[in-house]
């Protein structure tokens, strides 16, 4: 069931149920697009999240009352709002080692898996961006496999390479940059993740579905990953 909060005069948050699913991520993407498709005009600002999206609007033009009725009819004239698109995945070439996996023993002796299985496991499942945040390009996605599931390190590490898998709880997400940093990092990937030139800013967007290839060393090297 969606419920719309009235935050202030000018802005509102949408809830979809308060579970981490990729049906609510769902509802959240395509909410967001259509909701930015109707009112782009008068949207200054919006966050979407896992379960949730946070709308601004110029205060100059609207009345926030007014808006929370369109908006719930916007909602509500739309059919299978919750479906998700299970033929668009992107594709992350993921380099699992030692070299640069830094917590791949540990995953192992944590969770009582080999290392291949611990890759296995990360790898073959397809995850859903949740949300962005953190720092720029950096997305949230779920849901790891219970299996290797750890929660944050208890010392963070200061410095965390450029590019780096790592996972937390039930999500995991790629470092787009170097950075400090809890995770648990599984893997690298040579693909940039950020550019500041570009008006997406990063390829991954919520809603997006996405799935960690391995690949080797020397595919790794070719797509000109650092180590």
């Amino acid at each position: 069931m969606v419920d719309i909060k009235i935050i202030n005069e000018s802005s509102l948050i949408i809830y979809f149920g308060n579970e981490i699913t990729p049906e609510n991520g769902a509802l959240v993407s395509q909410a967001c697009n259509i909701i930015l498709k109707q009112l782009s005009s008068i949207v200054i600002d919006y966050i979407p999240s896992y379960c949730s999206l946070h709308l601004s609007f110029d205060i100059s033009r609207v009345n926030i009352l007014s808006i929370r009725t369109d908006i719930q009819n916007i909602l509500n004239c739309q059919q299978s709002i919750a479906s998700v698109d299970s033929d668009l995945v992107i594709e992350i070439p993921s380099y699992y080692d030692v070299e640069v996996g830094l917590d791949l023993n540990n995953v192992a002796e944590e969770s009582g898996f080999s290392i291949k299985e611990v890759i296995e496991s990360h790898s073959q499942v397809i995850y859903q961006v949740y949300a962005i945040g953190f720092a720029p390009g950096f997305a949230y996605m779920g849901n790891v496999d219970k299996g290797i599931s750890l929660p944050r390190k208890r010392t963070p590490r200061t410095k965390v390479p450029k590019g780096s898998i790592a996972i937390a709880e039930s999500q995991t997400a790629i470092y787009p940059t170097e950075s400090p940093g809890g995770w648990h990092i599984l893997a690298r990937t040579p693909i940039e993740l950020i550019d500041f030139n570009s008006e997406n800013l990063t390829p991954l967007s919520v809603g997006n579905r996405v799935k960690f290839v391995p690949i080797n060393r020397i595919e790794y090297l070719k797509m000109g990953g650092v180590l």
